[in-house]
């Protein structure tokens, strides 16, 4: 007696055939049919691989280029955004639909290895004990296993290069990013000092100058309007009572400063300054001051 499902004698080894039924020859060809259709498809690479492998790449950029967008309020970095998130959601739905090239490669090969694995369990269950269906089955066996490892390893060489290329992206952006954070910082900094330095250099070459040049009433008048321009008021306010008031002009850079005040809506630093404007080139200028603060 045969044993359940078994085509095989376990005396002798004779293999019977039954009617309708795949014999052992016929069995090896489906399988070397599986073999070939596996080999047939190509293995996805690098462009393939990339497409495949952005639907985790790209979001992450997006995330990473609104951060930067976010902290530098730059434009361009705004714009890589909006199109890098439209980018994800293309390559998302993509990705969900299957229509990866990649996808349809791997889909492909994975139903062919499971109607292999299908064929091989039938070939053990009726054909196990024959010689050559073993050698057979145990050949492309480890065919597949090669094609296997190819897969793999060109798919880890595309993760390989999407984390050098995302490591660039990520170092340039940041890179550019705190270039042009201290550029700014920078600009504004020499902006800064040069203000500074502008009307400091002005003070200084006044004071420096001969009577002749210093009794220039525009040129007084010049310097107190870059000193109040620069918000340094008590720094005008001293340099008008200690080398002004009472020279040629003193009441037009006196009045330049009671304007400020007026425009800043602090009629009190007015009226204060007034009363320490005593010693006025004339003493009808005093009363004209405080006609302009009442």
């Amino acid at each position: 007696m045969l044993p359940l499902l078994s085509k095989v004698c376990p005396v002798c080894g004779a293999v019977i055939e039954s009617e309708g039924a795949l014999n052992a020859e016929d069995m090896a060809n489906q399988l070397e049919y599986i073999l070939h259709d596996m080999k047939s498809i190509p293995v996805p690479g690098f462009i393939a691989g990339m497409s495949r492998l952005s639907v985790f790449i790209v979001p992450v950029i997006s995330v990473f280029l609104l951060i930067i967008a976010w902290i530098s309020c730059a434009g361009l970095f705004w714009i890589l955004f909006f199109i890098s998130f439209i980018w994800s959601v293309w390559v998302i739905i993509k990705r969900l639909r299957g229509t990866f090239k990649a996808d349809i490669s791997e889909n492909k090969f994975r139903k062919l290895r499971n109607d292999y694995e299908m064929l091989a369990r039938i070939a053990k269950r009726d054909f196990g004990e024959n010689r050559e269906v073993k050698r057979l089955l145990g050949d492309i066996s480890e065919q597949i296993s090669d094609v296997e490892e190819k897969w793999k390893g060109e798919i880890r060489k595309n993760v390989f290069i999407w984390i050098a290329i995302l490591i660039v992206v990520i170092t340039l952006s940041i890179t550019g990013t705190c270039s042009v954070s201290s550029a700014v910082e920078e600009s504004e900094h020499s902006a800064e000092v040069m203000e500074k330095d502008n009307w400091e250099t002005k003070v200084e070459q006044y004071l420096s100058s001969s009577e002749i040049e210093q009794n220039d009433p525009q040129l007084r008048l010049l310097i107190i309007k870059e000193i109040l321009d620069s918000g340094n008021f008590d720094e005008a306010e001293k340099f008008f009572l200690n080398h002004l008031m009472g020279q040629i002009g003193d009441f037009d850079c006196a009045k330049e400063v009671i304007r400020t005040y007026q425009n800043m809506n602090n009629p009190e630093k007015a009226r204060a300054f007034v009363e320490k404007c005593a010693e006025m080139r004339y003493k009808s200028d005093k009363e004209k001051l405080m006609n302009l603060v009442e």
